[in-house]
């Protein structure tokens, strides 16, 4: 039998076999995650809140969207390569945390009256933290507050449990604010 003609089955199946080594080595995976939200317990009412109508507004301007990026080791073939977690629903869990909020302590929602936030970090690499750019704009563009707020996750856990955490503790600092809240009531007295 010729040598040659067997080394090319040999040569084609190990060629096969390395590129499904580098191949499954050099792609992240990318995990989606659901994101809720718990709003703030026992929480009093603000006054003047309830005459106050208000539209909620969160834009995402993150560079990226990843919620994590962290080594992976791949025991079956010895290769790191890098894990990205995704929130499926962080924009518009964010704006549910500040309808939620709002509403809980006495605002209406649906007015001319904006809160608007800058969703510009969301991430749980070692630790979960958010970073939102708060404003309050009256419907003639005169921003009444603006504030970046953060939020952080102080305990180790699941990337979908350090996210949430860290998303309401950013809540509770914007909310213990009396500047932000003082924003909100000052615009019924006009």
């Amino acid at each position: 039998m010729n040598p040659l003609k067997l080394m090319n089955p040999l040569i084609i199946l190990a060629c096969g076999i390395m590129a499904t080594v580098v191949v499954s080595g050099c792609l992240p995976p990318l995990v989606k995650i659901g994101l809720q939200y718990t709003p703030q317990m026992n929480v009093t009412p603000v006054a003047g809140a309830e005459q106050v109508s208000l539209n909620v507004k969160v834009m995402d301007v993150r560079p990226h969207h990843w919620l994590r990026s962290e080594t992976v080791y791949n025991s079956y073939i010895f290769s790191e390569s890098q894990a990205y977690f995704e929130a499926s629903n962080d924009v518009e869990i964010v704006r549910q945390a500040l309808e939620e909020e709002l509403a809980h302590r006495g605002f209406q929602l649906g007015g001319k009256l904006q809160v608007l936030a800058g969703l510009s970090a969301f991430e749980t690499a070692g630790h979960g933290s958010i970073a939102l750019s708060v404003q309050v704009k009256k419907p003639d563009g005169v921003i009444l507050y603006s504030e970046l707020v953060t939020g952080r996750s102080h305990k180790r856990a699941t990337d979908k449990k350090m996210a949430e955490a860290a998303l309401r503790d950013c809540m509770a600092k914007l909310f213990s604010d009396p500047a932000f809240l003082n924003a909100l009531v000052k615009t019924s007295a006009h």
